[in-house]
């Protein structure tokens, strides 16, 4: 029987997709957003019933005051969407590879992915 510890688990999940936090910046100042595949339940079902576009899901994931400040320097919603996409599809690949325990580009699934293709 092969026996799990959850908190490393989730440690290790975390160091692959990046951390719990997703940081950017716009203008020089950075804006952070929580990482979507490591919320609750409850955090995404409010993401999903975000009605209005682009705008509405930035304006979720930044919180009012972040939100008004990336538009203030001239942020385009729909470039946090190519953010949380990157992210999105980050994600999905560090879990078909299996939860590292470490990042790099020189570790051995890398290496593998590289001769298949």
């Amino acid at each position: 029987m092969v026996k799990y510890q959850a908190e490393e688990l989730y440690a290790q999940a975390t160091e692959a997709m990046g951390g719990e936090v997703v940081e950017f910046t716009q203008g020089g100042e950075p804006f952070t957003f929580p990482h979507p595949a490591l919320q609750s339940d409850e955090w995404l079902a409010g993401l999903d019933e975000v009605e209005g576009g682009a705008e509405a899901n930035v304006r979720y994931l930044l919180g009012d005051e972040q939100y008004d400040r990336f538009i203030e320097l001239g942020g385009k919603p729909f470039a946090v969407m190519f953010i949380l996409n990157d992210v999105n599809k980050r994600s999905a690949d560090a879990m078909a590879d299996g939860i590292p325990t470490r990042s790099g580009t020189s570790s051995r699934a890398t290496r593998k992915r590289s001769r298949r293709r």
